[in-house]
């Protein structure tokens, strides 16, 4: 079960973003906006004091990018992907876009999605249990036919102090 503390459900406004451009900086920018603290503790700067210090005061780790893995899980040409890694400071090989279009990628490493996911195979078999620190799965989910399999799946990878951010 992924619990409240694993995921993050974001809405935006269709309108806002502007041109392709735009878009990809805009979905960038609310992604990050809406990983939970205890991975990212940058986010504290942007909301009121008293929050800022019951995350100070309350983190067990320091204020820190505490992302270490990052699955973007329908990455689609991979633009999102490649700015949302290097917004967060992370090595291409740290950042993992997958998708069913085989793209080529730069600035992430890619993993092809298989078009069709029976309940019997693994989504993702090439990433380890419980490895992934951040998933993102931006406007995806309408084209999955079977949901139950790649949530089981998402679940199986994330870490135990990972966060699921969906748009």
């Amino acid at each position: 079960q992924l619990t409240d503390n694993h995921t993050t459900m974001m809405k935006t406004d269709d309108n806002e973003g502007g041109g392709e451009d735009n878009r990809a900086s805009f979905m960038v920018r609310m992604t990050i906006e809406n990983i939970p603290l205890h991975l990212y503790p940058e986010n504290a700067k942007k909301i009121n004091q008293y929050s800022i210090n019951n995350a100070v005061n309350n983190a067990s780790t320091p204020m820190k990018n505490n992302i270490q893995l990052l699955l973007d899980y329908g990455c689609a040409e991979g633009s999102i992907t490649a700015q949302l890694g290097k917004q967060l400071q992370l090595p291409p090989e740290r950042v993992i876009g997958a998708d069913v279009r085989v793209i080529a990628s730069e600035g992430f490493t890619f993993i092809p999605l298989a078009a069709e996911t029976d309940t019997t195979q693994s989504v993702l078999p090439s990433i380890r249990d419980g490895s992934i620190d951040l998933i993102t799965a931006a406007m995806v989910f309408h084209h999955v036919t079977n949901i139950q399999t790649v949530l089981l799946e998402l679940r199986r990878v994330i870490s135990p102090r990972g966060a699921l951010v969906i748009r």
